[in-house]
């Protein structure tokens, strides 16, 4: 009897509780049909306005204009010289950002630059910062010349490390000394040579070539020295989880892979080796207890593992340079291919295909420049195509969020650019769906022209909309997003905006955070 009653008030229960939903959801679909058909005068209205002083809302990855934060206006760059850019590196910042490095001879001579771009493309530097002279002038056609290497030590500094005339240098650069620049190191008097830096979140490791042979030197973050010693022929370094060192170098008709101690004495692990077949080492990356080893001539992926025989886990086209890459549970190689002088990123994961996206274009003087994995588990890359300096990054699922110049004032040839592009992000909040909007702009033309556009679908379906009229969309949606086309004029003048807001109708919604649908995007 007592099971029976339990067993009666347990469906009395569950249907209550059913029939409480199917009253809530009837409810909530009488208010959003109410909600929706309310008429225009009746909906909240919002406004966002921009004065340019901050890049809160910029979206630096597709912005060619110059968002001129300090003089707070949208604006086109002057002029300035050919920069013969060159050398382009890469390495991790905060937040998804990166700290991009290049020669180029802006101003005397070649220099050494940098700019720093949070994970949108934006520049959070608001001129780019030169850092070093550069003794001679080092310009090589060989797609493997590797003059400077760059390499973020933790989250707090990066370490760039480079040979000129003068010697091989090492720098220092912390992220709290922003654009103040420090001491350089000197490692050694050897001119023009390659080197190569890779970091940890505690040490570094240095090498460089000599006549014959390597140098390697490892550090601390202080740049204090903790081990040196050379080793024979080509040697790379990286650095396994554990935090041992891996040197693969060249041993008689073999190539010898070996894990070291941070002040360079010898792990207690065995020593990997793999046939030389003539092919030449261009990059190497730990992948757990293995090393993934990428070879030219043939170009191929190799995998060398304390517990199984070396295995070729790819075989590509002919290549003449290129990079290697793991972490974050991806791999990742970069090629460039000698047939069509293009470059080629392959996408990998363990038990998973390849994906092969295509970087750069055929007859525009491309070249590989470095790569890195972001903090929030995204592939950056940069490249060249002719002078510009290009930056494109990759999110876990695979596809490319943005592709960004990061020095986009100029045209190849030193000309002031005529035309560029400001755009932004998101300006609404999620659960707003923006049914129409009015745009007011204080734009000065200057003999210029400016056009704008506005879509509440994001960075898509874009629609002309002239200062001070209003339109409506034809459905509601819930990402708002302006950009702005400004042109000089005829003498070279360019045009201003000052100031610009958007005031917005909005429907209610109710909507998932966007990090999670920015993450499920195809």
């Amino acid at each position: 009897m007592w099971t029976w009653c339990v067993k009666r008030w347990t469906a009395i229960y569950d249907s209550m509780r059913l029939r409480l939903l199917l009253g809530i959801f009837l409810l909530l679909g009488l208010w959003g049909s109410v909600h929706a058909a309310a008429p225009a005068d009746t909906l909240p209205v919002a406004v966002f306005s921009e004065d340019f002083r901050t890049f809160a809302y910029a979206d630096g990855a597709r912005t060619t204009a110059w968002w001129d934060r300090r003089g707070g206006r949208l604006t086109l760059r002057p002029a300035d010289a050919a920069p013969r850019r060159r050398h382009p590196l890469l390495a991790a910042a905060p937040a998804g950002g990166m700290l991009v490095v290049w020669t180029e001879d802006r101003g005397s001579g070649p220099f050494l630059w940098a700019q720093q771009l949070d994970a949108h493309g934006n520049r959070l530097w608001d001129d780019d910062l030169p850092l070093f002279s550069w003794a001679g002038d080092r310009w090589s056609s060989g797609l493997q010349d590797r003059a400077v290497a760059l390499a973020a030590m933790g989250s707090d500094a990066w370490l760039l490390v480079w040979s000129d005339d003068d010697g091989v240098w090492a720098y220092r650069h912390d992220l709290a000394a922003a654009t103040t620049i420090g001491q350089i190191m000197q490692l050694a008097t050897t001119p023009n040579t390659d080197v190569q830096a890779r970091c940890n979140a505690t040490h570094c490791v240095v090498v460089w070539q000599e006549a014959g042979l390597s140098q390697v030197r490892t550090f601390d973050n202080a740049l204090r020295l903790l081990g040196s010693g050379q080793w024979p022929g080509s040697t790379w370094a990286t650095w396994a989880a554990d935090g041992t060192v891996w040197l693969l170098w060249p041993q008689d008709s073999d190539y010898e892979a070996q894990r070291w101690l941070p002040t360079l004495e010898a792990a207690a692990v065995p020593a990997l080796r793999f046939a030389n077949d003539g092919s030449s080492v261009v990059d190497i990356a730990a992948e757990g207890e293995a090393l993934l080893v990428l070879t030219l001539q043939p170009t191929r992926l190799w995998q060398l593992a304390p517990t199984a025989s070396p295995q070729v886990l790819a075989t590509y086209a002919d290549a003449v340079t290129g990079r290697v890459l793991s972490g974050h549970d991806a791999g990742v190689v970069l090629l460039q291919t000698a047939a069509d002088d293009s470059l080629w990123l392959w996408l990998y994961r363990p038990q998973t295909r390849g994906r092969l996206l295509r970087l750069g274009l055929p007859g525009w003087e491309v070249r590989l420049g470095d790569a890195a994995m972001t903090s929030d588990a995204a592939l950056a890359v940069v490249w060249l195509e002719a002078d510009k300096l290009l930056v494109r990054r990759w999110l876990p699922g695979g596809w490319s969020s943005w592709r960004h110049e990061v020095s986009p004032a100029y045209t190849p040839a030193g000309e002031a650019m005529l035309e560029g592009l400001g755009h932004s992000l998101e300006v609404n909040q999620p659960s707003q769906a923006v049914t129409s909007l009015r745009l007011e702009a204080d734009v000065s033309l200057l003999g210029g022209s400016v056009q704008f556009f506005v879509s509440n679908q994001g960075a898509k379906q874009w629609q002309p909309i002239t200062p001070g009229t209003e339109i409506v969309f034809d459905r509601p949606g819930t990402r708002l997003r302006w950009y702005a086309r400004l042109r000089r004029a005829a003498n070279g003048a360019a045009p201003e905006i000052r100031q610009l807001s958007l005031h917005y109708h909005y429907q209610h919604v109710s909507y998932w955070p966007r990090q999670l649908t920015e993450a499920r995007r195809p």
